[in-house]
């Protein structure tokens, strides 16, 4: 009997412990934010934050500060000398608490990239609200004027338009999707640097409205204009360092083992004619990074596997029946472009950026990790863009279409 009440007890208890959550805000309550913009001025040391508010299509289109808005969302920016500020003064015009659990984009201006990364993400670290899920991204100018774009052909607001770009990027191989917890993760594991997407605005300068403004928080001037992700941002340590352009891109993901799906051309000089030029699209790609002493050097062997379908074979180039011997051919073809994209972005990171954003130096403390830690960790970034690296491409073309022979026209 004694059990049965100390057992009766136990669940009373447990039962008041679980009976709601202690933090609960009624929806209707809560400014939900999609997408958070930072920019910086260098020369007053100022940080410009700039947030998108989803509206319901309920809401009449006016704001607190008399300024406009729709279904595109109501865009804020602040400035202030920290990012904490920041986000206090965007509270101050907001009757509803500031919520970011449906976070979908991060955008950084290129300026703030080169000072305030590391504020970035010890705010995501300070702040569990901000969800770590969202797409980081860098902008190509300025943040705000990007967030603050709008595409009268749709109904989505910018941080729809650019999270749904971003994860459909992987596609096209020009860029691939980077999470705040992924910026997080290379920035804090040796021999791994960040390298994120790029996200262009092409708003044109003409502002429609004057943004209302009061004090130091304003409402930020929407611009018409379209959205694109193509490329990416490379950092060395929390520092932007440059540019990737789309065939670096595409060389960066297929070394780092990310899931292509995109079109590929065949090879050809410049100058060949538009209808020489083979197409493929690429079903999967596969990429392994393997480190290894040579003589006492680190040395980098990247491999990296592809399966592609032939999507064109009408050329003057090649015999006139897709024979096995063609086909061999074809697939060396699309191995020498793939190694000629990888080439392009071990150029750009290790040449010019000097910046190791494929991550050598972490393969290599996987491989051995007492050995980097007693010799390579301090000296990785001097020593990295001199590290050979080997590269293999295997191509295999498994689908050809109904077609064996070229289309004959009389």
């Amino acid at each position: 009997m004694k059990k049965r009440i100390a057992l009766l007890l136990i669940l009373l208890v447990l039962q008041i412990s679980i009976c709601g959550c202690w933090d609960y805000t009624e929806y209707e309550n809560i400014a939900q934010v999609e997408g958070i913009a930072v920019d910086f001025d260098n020369s007053t040391k100022e940080t410009t934050m700039t947030q998108q508010y989803i509206v319901p299509k309920s809401t009449k289109k006016s704001d607190s500060l008399g300024g406009s808005s729709g279904e595109t969302g109501i865009v804020y920016s602040a400035k202030a000398k920290t990012l904490f500020d920041a986000l206090s003064k965007l509270q101050q015009v907001m009757i509803k608490r500031i919520f970011y659990g449906y976070l979908k984009v991060f955008i950084l201006g290129e300026e703030a990239s080169r000072y305030n990364l590391m504020d970035i993400i010890d705010l995501n670290d300070r702040s569990p609200v901000i969800r770590d899920t969202a797409y980081f991204v860098v902008a190509s100018g300025n943040a705000q004027k990007v967030l603050s774009t709008v595409d009268e052909n749709t109904a989505k607001t910018s941080s729809e338009i650019i999270s749904g770009l971003v994860n459909n990027s992987k596609t096209t191989g020009t860029a691939f999707p980077v999470t705040i917890h992924d910026v997080t993760e290379m920035l804090a594991i040796g021999g791994w640097e960040v390298a994120v997407p790029r996200v262009i605005s092409t708003a044109d300068d003409i502002k429609p409205e004057a943004g209302q403004t009061q004090d130091d928080v304003f409402l930020a001037e929407k611009s018409e204009g379209g959205l694109r992700v193509s490329g990416m941002a490379a950092f060395k340590g929390d520092k932007f360092v440059g540019w990737l352009n789309e065939k670096e891109s595409v060389g960066l993901g297929l070394i780092m083992g990310k899931k292509l799906t995109m079109y590929q051309v065949s090879q050809r000089p410049a100058g060949t004619d538009p209808a020489d030029i083979l197409y493929f699209r690429i079903d999967s790609s596969k990429g392994k990074i393997k480190a290894k002493l040579v003589n006492g050097e680190p040395e980098i062997q990247v491999n990296v596997s592809i399966v592609a379908d032939l999507r064109k074979y009408y050329t003057d180039q090649g015999s006139e029946f897709l024979t096995p011997e063609e086909l061999t051919r074809l697939e060396k073809e699309l191995e020498d472009s793939i190694r000629s994209d990888i080439q392009a972005a071990l150029i750009r990171g290790q040449n010019e950026l000097e910046s190791d954003i494929f991550g050598f130096g972490f393969a290599f403390f996987r491989e051995y990790p007492r050995l980097w830690q007693t010799d390579y960790e301090t000296k990785w970034p001097d020593i990295f863009p001199d590290v050979p690296v080997d590269v293999t491409v295997k191509v295999k073309i498994q689908h050809t279409g109904t077609n064996i022979r070229k289309l004959i026209v009389k």
